[in-house]
């Protein structure tokens, strides 16, 4: 069955729903090309507020990159990670910690941060967490 997006009604209620789809706030917001505007998600809205990363859909990528992300986005636009965050990347990070290096090198094509470095900067999130 075709589904033809623009000419659907529920097409409108799966697009004001995406901004609510992704894993960072700052990811919150999309651009409708037919209708040639922002559909901006309340996350998004929090992000240019507060100016500090944080999830909207948890069950969204793998772990493994959702922590990598999260110090990459923090350290190249210096913005601060969420305790809600923090929280995720404490629970998580045992789980998918040997595979930081290889996430790193199929979505930037190299290694930005070594598995030892990730491991400690978690330790000293986490630490800041008590």
């Amino acid at each position: 069955m075709l589904f033809k997006f623009n000419s659907e009604p529920s097409f409108d209620k799966f697009l004001e729903k995406l901004p609510l789809s992704t894993f960072f706030n700052f990811s919150s917001i999309v651009y409708d090309m037919d209708d040639k505007k922002f559909v901006v998600g309340k996350p998004f809205l929090q992000f240019l507020y507060h100016k500090k990363l944080d999830i909207v859909l948890e069950k969204n990528h793998p772990p493994a990159l959702c922590i990598v992300n999260s110090f990459y986005y923090s350290d190249k636009y210096n913005l601060k990670m969420s305790k809600k965050l923090v929280k995720y990347i404490a629970c998580n990070y045992i789980y998918c910690q040997n595979d930081f290096e290889i996430i790193q090198e199929s979505h930037f094509g190299k290694i930005l941060y070594s598995k030892t470095i990730l491991l400690n900067r978690i330790q000293d999130l986490i630490s800041k967490l008590t």
